[in-house]
């Protein structure tokens, strides 16, 4: 059996490959049966995404969060060609026979290209006692390691996509979630990396220095980090700039251009590095806002490296930020893909929003043909008794053989 019913998703920017999110505060068709709706299963699961009205290319996609009583839903769909080119997105439900989880770490697979990559939604309430982990939801499982109690430094808070992780104090180098890999090798390579956060206090502070660092063990170079020039004493103003290390040793900057403690709202920042050309590009909610093309290659080459987010690998404080979505891919991602990012991030709510511009209704899938084999109709025939039967009635046997809306196959 398939989904009995869809609804079509309308989107503008879609790009093949691309993971976007959907959250649907309420939907009466997503509820389940026992609730008034059409979903079958108590968890959701047979809410599934295709790139096609008869629902038979289905789309990779992972589910964060649903609600059998309101149907409210939150959801990444990694769109393929003909999802991307049609700007359509087909939701189906109502299928009795899935009762498993269909998610899949292949909704994030551009983020899983060299073993370093991961995304991170840090969907994780971090009250719930102990060292709450940030869990990676891309292929690699680069589960993100919390270095201390996250009950008393971290709280949970609403983000951009659903949930985002909250730090309150300004001490304690600890205080952080670190790459598993406490010492592995970044290789030459183009990357992008991604953060967003917003800044929760009314006063700076030292603390407040660090939002991400990776950085080497051995010499201290970079090879990036988002930092907050708290007392203007790097950029001359106080601001997030990123930071790096050229293949001289030279450390580099580029500032975003906000001060996080001054408006309190929600920033994607983004690092783009190009090895062929040893251009850093830097970008503020998907907009291009500075270029370093200068002093050689980013220092990427055959290091061991760290990399934390909310402190510095050798400096101590936790900045007072709330982070959501922090992802990073060895890939130079471009120009239309960090903005497309962006836009289906910013207002991932369904229609109308900046990414996702209709909901349709909800629409019956067509019933599947009713089958029946030449051999089975013959063995019926064959059981009448045609000697005592009337050509009146030989004639309402065969209008009620073509009254079935049937596929006749040969037995």
């Amino acid at each position: 059996m398939a989904a009995g019913f869809y609804k079509t998703l309308t989107h503008v920017d879609g790009i093949s490959g691309l993971a976007v999110p959907i959250v649907l505060a309420s939907d009466t068709s997503l509820r389940t049966v026992a609730n008034g709706g059409k979903v079958e299963d108590a968890s959701g699961f047979d809410i599934r995404f295709f790139s096609d009205a008869a629902l038979l290319v289905p789309l990779d996609h992972t589910m964060i969060s649903y609600v059998a009583t309101t149907g409210a839903l939150t959801a990444w769909v990694q769109l393929d060609a003909t999802s991307a080119a049609s700007g359509t997105v087909y939701m189906g439900f109502g299928d009795v026979l899935i009762t498993t989880d269909q998610s899949t770490t292949a909704t994030f697979s551009v983020y899983g290209t060299e073993s370093d990559d991961f995304w991170l939604h840090l969907e994780e309430d971090p009250t719930g006692g102990g060292t709450i982990d940030a869990v990676d939801a891309g292929p690699n499982t680069n589960t993100f390691v919390a270095n201390a109690n996250t009950a008393t430094t971290h709280t949970q808070e609403v983000g951009v996509v659903s949930n985002g992780i909250k730090h309150t104090t300004v001490s304690g180098a600890s205080e952080s979630y670190d790459h598993p890999a406490a010492s592995q090798t970044i290789s030459d390579q183009d990357f992008t990396v991604s953060l967003w956060a917003k800044g929760h206090a009314a006063n700076r502070h030292p603390g407040d220095k660090w939002m991400l660092d990776c950085q080497n063990s051995g010499t201290g170079r970079y090879q990036f980090a988002f930092q907050y020039d708290y007392n203007a004493a790097i950029q001359g103003t106080t601001e997030i700039f990123a930071a790096w290390h050229d293949g001289g040793g030279v450390q580099r900057t580029l500032s975003f251009g906000v001060d996080p403690f001054l408006d309190s709202a929600w920033h994607m920042y983004t690092m783009r590095y190009d090895l062929s050309t040893a251009e850093v590009h830097i970008y503020l909610d998907g907009v291009l806002v500075g270029t370093d093309s200068t002093n050689g290659d980013i220092d990427t080459g055959a290091s061991l490296f760290f990399m934390s987010l909310g402190r510095g690998i050798a400096d101590s404080g936790f900045g007072r930020y709330t982070f959501d979505e922090l992802r990073l891919t060895g890939t130079e991602l471009d120009v239309s893909w960090i903005l497309a990012e962006y836009n289906s991030q910013v207002d991932p709510t369904v229609a109308p929003a900046n990414f996702w511009t209709t909901l349709g209704a909800e629409t019956a899938t067509a019933p599947p043909p009713v089958v029946i084999e030449m051999d089975s109709v013959l063995e019926l025939l064959l059981d009448i008794d045609s000697s005592n039967l009337e050509l009146a009635e030989n004639d309402m046997v065969l209008t009620v053989l073509n009254d079935f809306d049937a596929t006749i196959e040969l037995g």
